[in-house]
This record gives structure tokens, sequence and C-alpha cells, in this order.
């Protein structure tokens, strides 16, 4: 049963993945579309994480602006991050809505676990090399195995209820998946913003602030509450700066570490174009690899 009070709204729309593969960006680019009202929190992974989602609505529901005459959407990539988070994170989110509308992006693997590695190295998660992190981190790989993330979603609210999209789409051809994203979602095709210059998340030119300052310990915020608010925001920046760890340069991965990812993923990858009715070769040439047909 759901916690009383609930029914009033109900999230519409949810970008469910793949991490670094343009979530940010398109949820940016929904936020500005009028009949659209995003997620407060970025990333809320309220299926995901929370001990008990179905009982506390309420809280999830907190984040939006309750406004009828718009969809409510969220973007939570950790919600395809299977089987590192929870298992039940499809039927969750069917009990709650089962008509919710999906949106899924995908990237070149070899893209994409680059992009993530470099992600949650500035980040502070991780202080590997980046083939270190693809050899250690089962995460590195299992996020690019789309089709086995997408299979549970399939199976329970059918494959017409999500829209998968291609990240050099979402980069070279912006018009039509937003042409695409507003006829999936009922929304005007022209209430996107100007959309050339919109690209959320770099992975280089960017300065991600450490984990550390996403929920500072209590001695930092009591250091915050002492210290005189013209001093605050230079304060906090600099001590972020100094946590600051931005790359110069995207890393790459050794050709024979391409290879045998994308070896890894061949069938998840095959299943996929099927899927989607794309030709996804460019991947293998990325690869350096011939695709066997």
């Amino acid at each position: 049963m759901f916690a009383q009070g609930t029914a009033a709204m109900k999230v519409d729309v949810m970008i469910i993945g793949a991490m670094k593969c343009g979530t940010t960006t398109l949820a940016d680019l929904l936020k500005a579309h009028p009949q659209v009202d995003l997620c407060a929190q970025k990333e809320p992974e309220f299926f995901s994480k929370h001990a008990d989602p179905l009982a506390a609505l309420p809280e999830y529901h907190a984040l939006f602006d309750q406004n009828a005459s718009k969809l409510h959407a969220e973007a939570s990539t950790g919600y395809t991050f299977l089987p590192h988070f929870r298992l039940d994170v499809p039927e969750l989110v069917h009990r709650y809505n089962p008509d919710v509308k999906l949106i899924y992006l995908v990237r070149d693997p070899i893209e994409r676990t680059v992009s993530h590695y470099m992600h949650v190295y500035e980040r502070g998660y991780i202080d590997l090399s980046l083939v270190e992190a693809v050899r250690t981190l089962p995460l590195m790989i299992n996020v690019s195995r789309y089709t086995t993330q997408l299979k549970p979603w399939m199976e329970r609210f059918g494959r017409k209820a999500i829209l998968l999209l291609d990240f050099a789409d979402l980069i070279n051809d912006r018009d039509t998946v937003l042409a695409r994203v507003a006829d999936h979602l009922g929304i005007d095709r022209s209430g996107f913003p100007p959309a050339a210059g919109v690209h959320s998340n770099r992975s280089i030119g960017g300065n991600k602030t450490h984990h550390a300052f996403d929920k500072p310990p209590r001695w930092a915020r009591i250091g915050w509450n002492l210290t005189p608010a013209p001093f605050r925001s230079r304060l906090w920046t600099s001590i972020a700066r100094g946590k600051a760890r931005p790359f110069d340069t995207k890393p790459e991965l050794p050709a024979e570490w391409k290879r045998s990812v994308m070896r890894l993923l061949e069938l998840e990858v095959i299943e996929l174009e099927k899927l989607m009715g794309k030709d996804l070769s460019a991947w293998w040439t990325s690869a350096g690899l011939e695709r066997d047909r």
C-alpha cells in the first residue's frame, strides 16, 4: 500500500540511464521546457537507495513543485546499475506508476567507460589508473551492459514505454532527438530552449566537487556557521579547489583493453541493435575490431 496522501501526484517521466551517456544534458533541456517540472534534486535515486520507497512517497514528492499542469520528471542513472543497487527497482517503479514514461541513453561503451572513470576519479571515489579501474571494478563494465540493464524494465513496462537514444545523436542531431523526446512524452516540440550549446557535466573543462563536500561532516558545518557571511563562499571555494582533481586531457584505454571490453559486450550490443533498429558498427570500429556479420 502507498502511504496516505500520495495519490495527488505521480512522477510521469524517468531518465533511468545510462551513466555518462548525456542524461544530465537531457535533464537540463527538459528542465527548461515549460511543460515539465524536473526534480529539484539531481539524481534522487529514490527507488534504488531508499529503504522503503513506497512507504515514503511524500518525501519523494516533496522534491517536485506539485504543479498539476506539468509532467513531473526525474533522472537517476542508478536505476540501471544492476546488480550494484537493489534488484527490484523496476518492480517498485511499476507498482508506483505503471504508466511512467522511461528514457534510456546509450553510448559507445569505450567512451562511456572512460568518462565514467574520469567522473569517479575526479569526485574522489577512487585513486586507481584507468586500466586498474576497468580491471577491478565490475561497475565500470556492467553499466555498459545496456541490454541486461533494460530487460527488467521492458518486462515490467513493455518496449514502447522506453525511449532509447544514442548519445552521439544527442550531440550531433539534437533537434531530431528532442523531437523524439517530445513525441514520447506528449509535450510541445517547440518548448525546448535553443540547445546547440547545452552540454552539461563535461568530462574536460569542468571542475567536479569532491564527494566529501556533498554531505559535509558536523565540524565543517559548524565552521561554516561560525565564518562571517561575506567570507563563506570564498572559504568554501578555496577548500573545494584544494580537493579538485580535474583532467586536462582524456585518458585512453590501451588498444588491447578496448578490444577486450568490446568482446565482453558483443552479445549485449548485437541485441541492443535489434532493440533500437540502429547500426552500431562504429562502436566496433572505435575499439579496433571488425564486426562479425
